[in-house]
């Protein structure tokens, strides 16, 4: 069995505070380390391995799937946004995906904004093409994971830490109107009770999280 890691992971970092009936080899390609193993703890070793590294993707392993990313370069191009999904190349999510996601036919940053589609947030995408002969990767923001979280009212963050964030709300006027959901590590979907100003609530945690991206669910 088979499982590609993001970025450089050592056989010491792995085996470091492991005990299981399981042997593994580890080779690399750049940016990533795949690790070949076997053994009857396989499926225990496997988790952990999910649980403690960054799972990666080559090219050669991606297919038409749902695949978690992290949205780059957001309004920097007019024909769409860029999610890195841990793979070799970054997925285009076109103007054209993002239209039959949402709807109507808006311009790419009328859907960031009204999206709340910020820098760096993590979001569910589906691969839609894989080009092999160029590398390229083109996907859709998956339409379930968009309805969940993607609500008018709600506000995204991304680059946030969790307990900063909730240390914030906790101490705010306004900690029993709001839900945090976390997305991944360090994005997150606020729900906002009814009365709530979602401008308000971006102006607030903004001004107190520096490096923090935020961004309010509308109405297309």
């Amino acid at each position: 069995m088979k499982i590609t890691l993001k970025g450089t992971v050592t056989r010491e970092q792995i085996s470091s505070q492991l005990d299981l009936d399981v042997s593994f080899e580890t080779t690399y390609r750049t940016g990533f380390t795949i690790v070949e193993y076997a053994g009857e703890d396989h499926e225990i070793f496997c988790n952990y391995l999910k649980n403690n590294f960054e799972l990666g993707y080559l090219m050669s392993e991606l297919n038409s799937d749902i695949y978690p990313g992290r949205l780059v370069d957001v309004g920097k191009y007019g024909f769409g946004i860029f999610c890195d999904i841990n793979s070799q190349k970054e997925a285009l999510i076109s103007l054209n995906s993002l239209r039959e996601t949402f709807g109507k036919k808006l311009p790419t940053r009328e859907y960031i904004y009204k999206k709340g589609l910020v820098n760096g947030l993590c979001v569910n995408v589906r691969i839609t093409r894989i080009e092999r002969g160029t590398d390229q990767i083109w996907a859709e923001i998956d339409k379930e994971w968009a309805d969940k979280y993607l609500k008018r009212g709600y506000v995204t963050i991304s680059r946030a830490d969790r307990r900063e964030l909730e240390s914030i709300i906790k101490n705010s006027s306004f900690r029993n109107s709001l839900g945090l959901i976390p997305l991944c590590k360090d994005s997150f979907a606020i729900s906002c009770k009814e009365g709530i100003d979602p401008p308000g609530i971006v102006n607030f945690i903004g001004s107190r999280l520096k490096d923090a991206r935020l961004g309010i669910v509308g109405e297309i």
